[in-house]
């Protein structure tokens, strides 16, 4: 049924990474703040940069002739590492919804049956597709039949998808919106279970002021004991940003002045001591929670880390959070 499979298929060649997964965005192209070459190559296995190209008309896909992407990839394969892709521009609505019409159902088929070669046409170093999944309970419905009727192509092709773990109407009101975290119309164990090369990545971008990591902790006992999604297909969610509501009138869903991220934080205090998560009145991921979340996932059995975003972090080695996530997960001294 290829109206509701037009994400079922989002599969590329996969290379070598390492034993822990560590997925990564790099977000925009600008290079100046954050060179290809500072990302922790020895800690991450693939980095997420550029789009399978969609044509508005027709919706065949193509590789990316973008060249920051194909620096990207580049750059990658030279370290040995993989790339993944986003999905995309296309209607999800459209090709998830049971009854739409014919003509869509077409396009919905011409991006199923064309993505396959457009990624591989990317050449070595692709490891899959990555879907970023936002939205509200409306959104989560239609990922819900999505899911039950995702598929694999074999080998070592992988689909992922950026999942919320939040509460109530998410992070300040914004973000997925899961009833109290227990009901997820999208998500179907069995066809994790029953596929393993599908697999999570949580949006866990908690800041703790007292510095602890039991959120992060509860967001994998939450994706793999309540969901019911094996530990070997969840990467927990680490964010290189912060939320800044020191200056928010309200205290219940303060508004966000702004979304510092750690390379911005790093520079106004230099040198904090790596148990320290405040700079400025404004919480952070600390290095050495970097280092026990790393320490955790490794020793539950996670599959692996997904830092939001790498080149939100400090190109400087001994201000970077992924060096210290890097040696939590034994992957550097």
């Amino acid at each position: 049924n290829t109206q509701i499979a037009t994400l079922s298929l989002l599969l590329a060649v996969c290379t070598a990474s390492s034993p822990l997964n560590v997925v990564g965005w790099y977000v925009g192209n600008d290079e100046k703040e954050f060179p290809l070459e500072s990302i922790r190559w020895d800690v991450y296995s693939t980095i997420r940069c550029g789009y399978v190209v969609v044509d508005p008309e027709t919706w065949n896909t193509s590789c990316s002739t973008d060249p920051f992407f194909k620096k990207c990839l580049a750059t990658a394969n030279k370290h040995g590492k993989g790339v993944t892709l986003g999905p995309g521009p296309l209607d999800v609505d459209a090709c998830t919804l049971n009854g739409t019409q014919p003509s869509v159902r077409r396009k919905c088929e011409t991006y199923v049956t064309t993505l396959g070669a457009a990624v591989r046409s990317c050449g070595p170093g692709i490891t899959g597709v990555e879907i970023d999944h936002e939205g509200g309970p409306g959104t989560l419905g239609k990922w819900g039949i999505v899911s039950k009727k995702q598929k694999s192509m074999g080998g070592n092709y992988t689909v992922s998808a950026d999942i919320g773990v939040w509460g109530f109407d998410g992070i300040w009101g914004t973000g997925d919106t899961y009833l109290l975290n227990l009901f997820t119309p999208w998500v179907d164990a069995t066809v994790f279970k029953a596929n393993p090369n599908l697999f999570v990545n949580t949006m866990s971008y908690h800041t703790p002021r007292d510095c602890n990591i039991r959120d992060w902790k509860w967001d994998g006992h939450l994706t793999n004991k309540i969901w019911g999604i094996p530990k070997e297909q969840i990467n927990i969610g680490i964010g290189y940003y912060s939320f800044n509501i020191t200056n928010s009138p309200r205290k219940i869903s303060p508004v966000v002045a702004s979304e510092p991220t750690w390379r911005t934080l790093s520079k106004l205090c230099p040198k904090l001591a790596p148990e320290v998560c405040i700079c400025e009145d404004i919480s952070f991921t600390s290095k050495q929670m970097n280092y026990d979340i790393g320490a955790f996932v490794k020793a539950e059995g996670y599959r692996g880390v997904f830092p939001w975003a790498a080149n939100y972090d400090s190109p400087v080695t001994n201000e970077s959070h992924a060096v210290w996530l890097g040696r939590g997960l034994g992957l550097i001294a």
